[in-house]
Formats: structure tokens, sequence, C-alpha cells
């Protein structure tokens, strides 16, 4: 029987890692979901207008990557890549999320689409509860690391990007 890493001493740390990333970091952004059941589709099955469920709010960790401009046909294209970590307990437990490649995340005045979603990369002292020895209560996976690249606005369709001329304001 293990000494260290019991329910309680999971706790304590889970409690100290919400203080940090809720109270201090206190980096916060938008996790925006499709609504997949929502859209309608033409004959062919391809969907006529996206559909998205309500923003949720999570405080989370932000590694930015370094960004690079490409020049294109059409003009320079924007690249830049966004490693977002979240409490693993906040994402399942507390907003009842379950975050997948393709979502939104909305931060910095931007949209990040998600590419991949590690889940089991870090476990407290190395022990994976659902495959320890030990029992389920020994051991904590902490971690959501979502990677994510910059998405264009009129790409998404959730704001009016393109305004254009009123004459009634001129």
């Amino acid at each position: 029987m293990a000494l260290f890493g019991g329910a309680r001493d999971i706790s304590f740390f889970r409690t100290i890692n919400r203080e940090l990333i809720n109270d201090i970091i206190d980096t916060q952004v938008d996790i925006i979901k499709h609504a997949i059941r929502d859209m309608k589709e033409n004959l062919y099955g391809e969907a006529l207008g996206k559909q998205y469920f309500q923003n949720v709010r999570v405080g989370c960790h932000i590694e930015q990557g370094d960004s690079s401009f490409e020049e294109t046909e059409l003009g320079y294209d924007y690249n830049k890549s966004v490693t977002f970590t979240f409490l693993r307990d906040d994402i399942k437990d507390v907003a009842n999320l379950l975050i997948e490649e393709g979502d939104l995340l909305k931060w910095n005045n931007g949209y990040w689409e998600i590419d991949k979603v590690s889940t089991g990369n870090q476990y407290h002292m190395n022990r994976n509860p659902s495959s320890n020895y030990a029992g389920s209560e020994h051991g904590w996976n902490m971690s959501l690391v979502c990677e994510t690249h910059y998405t264009r606005r009129s790409k998404l369709s959730i704001e009016q990007t393109n305004i254009g001329y009123d004459k009634d304001l001129y």
C-alpha cells in the first residue's frame, strides 16, 4: 500500500492548482463547441452554416509558440501555434465538457482551433488512477493539453466580419 499520493494528498494538490490557475495566473479562455446536431444540411449531407453552443469560460495556462507570415496568392497569411493547458478536473467535473479536436478557444481577441488533445501525459507521482496496482484512490490525471493554431474570424461565421459601406452613416 502506498504511503503518499492518496485521496487527501490529491485533494490538497488539486486545491493548490485551482488557486494557482484561477487566482494567480488568472488567464481565462472561452471554449466554443460545435453544435453538430443543430446544423442544417443540404441534399449531399454538407452543413449549410455553422452552429455553436454557448461559450464556457475556464482558467488555463498558456504557452505561445512562434508566429509567422506566409505570402500566398491572395496576400499574407498569419500562422501561430499556442498550447493551452487546463486542469482536467475543472474541464470534466466543473464545466462538464469533453474537449475534442476541431473545438474552438477564444483568447487574446482571436480564435484558436484545437489540433491535438493530450489527456494522459501528466500523472501525480507517475500513477495512472485507471491502471494503478495500488488502487484507484492512488494517482491523479492532472492536466489536459490542447495544441492549437490561429483561425480566421471570417472562416468561423461567429462574428460579422465584413460590414461594407452604409449610406446612412455618411
